[in-house]
């Protein structure tokens, strides 16, 4: 391999997906030492690697501007930096690969997976995708071409939180009268698609049951556009609870840190709460958790048993076994075979109690609603 002095890392997903390349970004920062590490992103995630001592530079891509100035600027940009290496990560989609391709790279590498092999000129170094493993380690297997081998300290995901978001965090539970010794319950009742969801009154009700069965404090996180999601809640919730909506992305980090568990869908913010140690508990449905599940030592997955889930692998459709069954995606967009999400519905309040139960007592394990 020759000199590498600079290196563009490109993720331009969402905020789980970039959580689930820091490993990658520690073991690549430990075998290049004095390079420039650069990473292009979006605008939303930003906030993951915001602080991360392993990033030189960040290059924010904005996915609500359209401007094809805008577009065309940040591409001079990539190619006027001259990089010796450029890094697609997973999901490698045909955006990145482009970007990279741009970047003018020596050294291209992204995954072989089916929608890149219509351009085999995108990459260098193609990595195959020949077994279901987790994001973390296929993102890992982009760096073996670079001959960097990853161990157990390069495998824990890092979210960078400062001293002021965590003093910020404790001053609002004081002002909310949570006290350190009190069981906390971070929930996140929404995710990024309608196929991950949980019905909201499957969290009103488990919120109940957690008040009634530990005393629970609950502790609501929504963004800014789904505020009629936390008063629906609130109101069906018989102890008040704390709804944080549209908090700023770190102070949601701190909050879910200094709780004592977190229950959501399959989700970034499910991901934060491993990277930040907490207890969690994942509600799965179209995702499959040997590729996304919490990346951590303490968690537990709720998922139904239907045959037809998981059934949503964007980018390995064509390259897997069970992805090539190729039931969630229909050109190119996600369609339920049973047209009502079955799989996340069939998931009970009692199953998550259940969870709930297992997590308190120290174990880990899948739950399956048969």
């Amino acid at each position: 391999m020759s000199r590498i002095n600079k290196i563009l890392v490109i993720c331009l997903q969402g905020i789980g997906d970039l959580l689930l390349l820091t490993p990658a970004l520690s073991l690549l920062r430990k075998g290049y030492p004095k390079a420039e590490i650069s990473i292009l992103i979006s605008n939303k995630a930003k906030d993951v690697v915001l602080g991360n001592p392993n990033i030189d530079e960040l290059i924010v891509f904005k996915h609500e501007n359209k401007n094809i100035f805008r577009i065309f600027k940040l591409l001079r940009y990539l190619s006027r930096k001259h990089y010796d290496l450029s890094i697609c990560s997973y999901p490698t989609g045909l955006r990145s690969a482009l970007a990279g391709y741009i970047s003018g790279a020596k050294i291209r590498i992204g995954q072989d997976v089916w929608p890149l092999r219509k351009f085999p000129f995108l990459f260098t170094n193609k990595i195959k995708v020949s077994e279901v493993k987790h994001a973390v380690e296929m993102n890992l297997d982009l760096l073996k071409p670079l001959k960097l081998n990853p161990d157990i300290s390069n495998r824990k995901l890092f979210f960078p939180l400062e001293g002021k978001h965590k003093e910020f965090v404790k001053e609002l539970r004081k002002i909310n009268h949570i006290a350190d010794r009190d069981f906390t319950v971070c929930i996140h009742p929404t995710a990024c698609a309608e196929s991950r969801r949980w019905p909201i009154d499957r969290f009103i009700e488990l919120a109940n049951n957690l008040v009634e069965m530990f005393n629970a404090t609950i502790i609501l996180l929504v963004a800014a556009n789904e505020k009629n999601i936390a008063n629906e809640i609130e109101k069906g919730v018989k102890k008040p609870l704390l709804a944080m909506v549209g908090a700023p992305l770190k102070t949601v980090a701190a909050m879910i840190e200094s709780a004592s568990l977190f229950i959501g869908n399959n989700s970034g913010l499910m991901h934060i709460a491993t990277s930040v140690e907490t207890p969690t508990i994942g509600l799965f449905g179209d995702t499959d958790p040997r590729i996304h599940s919490p990346y951590g030592r303490k968690y537990i997955i709720v998922r139904s048993n239907l045959d037809c889930s998981p059934c949503y692998y964007p980018h390995l459709h064509g390259t897997l076994e069970c992805a090539k069954l190729g039931r969630g995606v229909v050109r190119r967009k996600f369609k339920c075979m049973r047209n009502n999400y079955e799989c996340m519905k069939l998931i009970s309040v009692g199953d998550v109690l259940k969870a709930v139960e297992y997590l308190i007592s120290g174990e880990n394990e899948e739950l399956k609603n048969e």
